[in-house]
């Protein structure tokens, strides 16, 4: 699942490392969430690639947007705000308001 291709949803263009602009990860009921945002320079909107590792069960990735990248940059900076984004089991007021108060 993790080598999936990312594309822009307006123009197509393959989006990967470089545009890659914020991660954010989450324990929720058991199982693990990564939101990936992904921008496209060229249309100025955020696809974003969740990852859903199920506790019992296989994973799955979930692709969204386009994004308006003013919506985009407002959850790019939220998640910015995390000192350790990527730790699923932090509790910060980043990860509760990206992930709705739904974490274990």
């Amino acid at each position: 699942m993790e080598s999936e291709l990312i594309r822009c949803g307006v123009c197509g263009t393959p989006l990967g490392g470089e545009q890659l602009r914020a991660s954010i990860s989450a324990r929720i009921m058991g199982d693990e969430y990564t939101d990936d945002y992904y921008f496209c320079a060229a249309c100025g909107v955020y696809m974003v690639r969740t990852l859903h590792d199920r506790f019992l069960g296989p994973e799955s990735v979930i692709l969204s947007g386009p994004i308006p990248g003013s919506d985009g940059d407002e959850q790019v900076l939220l998640i910015q705000s995390c000192p350790q984004p990527t730790n699923g089991r932090c509790r910060c007021p980043s990860h509760r308001q990206h992930f709705r108060d739904s974490l274990d």
